[in-house]
């Protein structure tokens, strides 16, 4: 793709290219203007359950990352204004906490899951297309290991292999055996619901495509009715999603005859990664607890890089989870604060529609046909990024960190 020229809906664009001194919300602090001050998050785990290893903190596009040996992460310069703090973790809760202008300390506490432990009651959640009785099956593995990769997902667990691994089981029709299944938790409406889904057989080591592109999960995992609720979704970057196993197959099975033993692993849960590589490690490790690769660091959530787009049907969703971007099917860009529409591209009635956050700095809507329908005309700004900040503020900062356009629909 080549950034647009002239992009229909000129006046639009235009008043969109103006000043942004007038940016809204927490942009212009983002954007280095403004008072500010010291900040220190420090995150603990209720009861007993160490805190894994990997806990995650946001502020705003400035000001995130990992906490430190001593659980805690510190900032000179966070804007003096209210603002949301969101911690994730693997196997925890996501916490979201508001602070004022004024706060310089801030102690979250999530509740974690113990290691081996299902981190969702499967008996509260809604089963489709597999054994409905999942949740009474004896839980004798446990996950350590669940990595994304560009082939597919990849879970490491003791009866994979080995002399005590599950047994294969040859489905009717199949001329080959099957190990074991990968079911999909998602939590759609507020509701958990679940499905084995992908397949695995004995040596198998990863499987189910690369679920960060394409709306992996929605096409080609739950693409039909068979799924209920689940239906179509793509998990936004961030969102905690669940995981498990469970010997035989169980995909459009819904009893046990296809279980040579009626066994699964625990459930683990973390916070969907925006690319391929993110790697979590659950169990012993030295530093105990769970942890997403260093190599691979936990992508922000709200954030959409240089190179990267969001196909039809796709969105992106703040840290807080109380903003959405949504790339229609009907070809419009919208942007929700719950259900309520703050800002749109106006470019509904071009179906399959793509966003895409080009190298150059341009933010761009292009037609199915590759045809510019509507940009931010900040081209000429290589290495520049989006932001959905959690004051509903849409932005593009600069690889400077300054912000080059904005939605203007902070303050919330």
């Amino acid at each position: 793709m080549q950034p647009p020229g002239t992009v229909g809906g000129g006046p639009d664009a235009t008043a969109r290219e103006a000043s942004l001194s007038g940016l809204d919300g927490a942009t212009a602090p983002d954007a280095g203007l403004g008072p500010v001050r010291s900040l220190t998050v420090t995150v603990t785990a209720t009861g007993s359950v160490p805190l894994p290893v990997g806990s995650y903190v946001d502020v705003d596009r400035l000001h995130q990352g990992l906490v430190d040996a001593a659980n805690a992460i510190s900032w000179p310069d966070v804007p003096s204004t209210p603002l949301t703090v969101v911690v994730t973790a693997p196997d925890c809760s996501q916490a979201t906490q508001g602070i004022d202008a004024t706060t310089t300390s801030l102690h979250i506490e999530l509740t974690c899951t113990p290691v081996g432990v299902d981190a969702i009651d499967l008996s509260q959640a809604s089963v489709y297309n597999s054994p409905p009785d999942i949740a009474a099956w004896s839980d004798t593995t446990a996950i350590t290991e669940l990595d994304f990769t560009s082939s597919g997902v990849h879970v490491t667990f003791d009866k994979s292999s080995g002399p005590n691994r599950w047994p294969d089981v040859t489905p009717p029709g199949w001329s080959g055996p099957l190990q074991y299944t990968l079911w999909l938790v998602l939590n759609v409406g507020g509701q958990w619901d679940t499905s084995g889904i992908v397949q695995f057989w004995y040596g198998l080591s990863a499987s189910g495509g690369d679920v960060t592109q394409g709306d992996q999960i929605a096409v080609n995992w739950v693409y039909d009715g068979r799924w209920g609720p689940m239906e179509g979704h793509q998990p936004a970057v961030g969102e905690l999603v669940g995981f498990f196993v469970a010997a035989g197959n169980e995909r459009g099975v819904t009893d046990t005859s296809q279980a040579p033993v009626v066994e699964r692993s625990n459930v683990v849960v973390v916070p969907f990664p925006a690319t391929a590589g993110a790697s979590f490690v659950f169990g012993p490790q030295p530093d105990a607890g769970a942890v997403m690769s260093a190599d691979a660091g936990p992508s922000p959530c709200g954030y959409l890089g240089g190179g990267s787009s969001l196909a039809s049907g796709g969105a992106l969703a703040s840290c807080d989870g109380r903003f959405s971007l949504a790339m229609q099917g009907d070809g419009n860009l919208v942007l929700y604060f719950g259900a309520t529409v703050l800002w749109s591209t106006g470019t509904a009635g071009n179906g399959g529609a793509t966003l895409s956050m080009q190298t150059d700095g341009n933010l761009v809507v292009y037609s199915s046909a590759d045809a510019a329908l509507w940009s931010s005309g900040t081209a000429g700004n290589a290495g520049a990024s989006l932001a959905l900040q959690t004051d509903g503020n849409l932005v593009v900062y600069s690889a400077a960190d300054v912000a080059v356009w904005s939605s203007q629909t902070g303050g919330h």
